[in-house]
């Protein structure tokens, strides 16, 4: 006899893998089918479709890609989504609304309570064996998630750096829709041939910052050797602001002073990226950015080069989400809507 299944599609691998064995340990006899992307779960959709169904709704997959999964279960024996949010409030409004309900899930990279599943599962699956799920109307798909775009986005890198900027840059189109703001730790008189290097390899032009020039969309800056990079001025004709303060971490140029810039000019509107990297410089700068608002990913372990940067703002409880580094290239141009 086939096992009743529970799909749960979640970006993150870890947290995939730590709820997927949580639920399968607390319920043996129900199937866990765990996917990464939407468009993998609606093409592997059963009939008559799993009894319980819990999407990840941290901002990684779009109003419209939540929209099509409840469509899908709304029509079998679930009735509907059931939305995991590591937030504090829980899914945006107009998700949170219309689904089923959510339930909270630990941040990246951590994991969850042994009792997670009788805690917050274990009653929705009670409720499909009995069928008694209700049906949710069609969430709304006039924009992505988050609400609304970033409209910067601040990387911070150091051992590895070069590589893993190479190839996540090369992923992004030629028409980008936001300026993208580098800090490698570099010594002084490398970073203008590293910003030629990675411009031939990239579709998107890459330059060594300079004081005063504008934040255009569509071209990334890189900040030089021994050069701290902030921006400043309002975020609708910010410009890039260098300076020889004392090191931060060790470090000159630092990560945390452009992290704290553009929480500061940008507000909410801002994505940062954590990537491989030893010691810690971003973590408090990635403090800010989530205090104001915005979003943090980190690259995962088994991708990085040193899980010292962006493990450390996992095991901070900072980071919105965890990706290798070869997906990072369509996770932005999902949640910039440029694929």
């Amino acid at each position: 006899m086939t096992r009743p299944s529970v799909f749960l599609i979640e970006a993150s691998t870890h947290t995939r893998r730590v709820l997927g064995e949580n639920i399968g340990v607390s319920e043996p006899d129900w199937q866990v089918v765990a996917f990464p992307l939407v468009a993998k779960a609606i093409r592997e959709w059963p009939s008559p479709g799993p009894v319980l169904v819990l999407v990840d709704a941290d901002g990684i997959f779009s109003f419209a890609e939540i929209n099509e999964v409840a469509q899908k279960a709304s029509s079998g024996p679930s009735g509907g989504v059931y939305l995991l949010s590591s937030s504090e409030n829980g899914p945006p409004a107009e998700l949170k609304t219309r689904a089923l309900g959510w339930i909270p899930k630990p941040h990246a990279g951590a994991s969850p309570s042994p009792d997670w599943c009788s805690r917050h599962v274990r009653g929705l699956m009670r409720k499909g064996r009995e069928g008694s799920f209700a049906t949710i109307p069609a969430l709304s798909n006039k924009s992505s998630a988050p609400p609304v775009p970033p409209l910067v986005l601040a990387v911070g890198v150091s051992t590895g750096g070069p590589s893993a900027l190479e190839k996540m840059l090369a992923e992004l189109p030629a028409k980008f829709p936001v300026p993208v703001l580098i800090v490698q730790h570099i010594p002084e008189g490398f970073s203008n041939n590293l910003a030629r290097s990675l411009s031939s390899r990239c579709k998107l032009p890459v330059r060594e910052a300079v004081t005063g020039e504008p934040i255009l969309p569509g071209t990334i800056w890189l900040a030089p050797g021994d050069r701290h990079m902030e921006v400043e001025g309002p975020s609708e004709s910010a410009r890039l602001k260098l300076h020889q303060n004392p090191p931060e971490n060790f470090c000159r140029p630092a990560v945390d002073p452009l992290f704290r810039s553009v929480a500061q000019v940008y507000g909410s509107r801002v994505l940062a990226l954590v990537l491989t990297g030893m010691g810690q410089d971003g973590l408090e700068g990635a403090r800010a950015i989530r205090k104001s608002g915005g979003m943090v990913w980190a690259q995962d372990e088994s991708t990085s080069v040193v899980w010292g940067m962006p493990g450390s703002v996992v095991k901070g409880g900072l980071a919105n989400a965890v990706f290798p580094l070869g997906q990072f290239g369509p996770a932005l141009c999902q949640i910039f809507s440029c694929i």
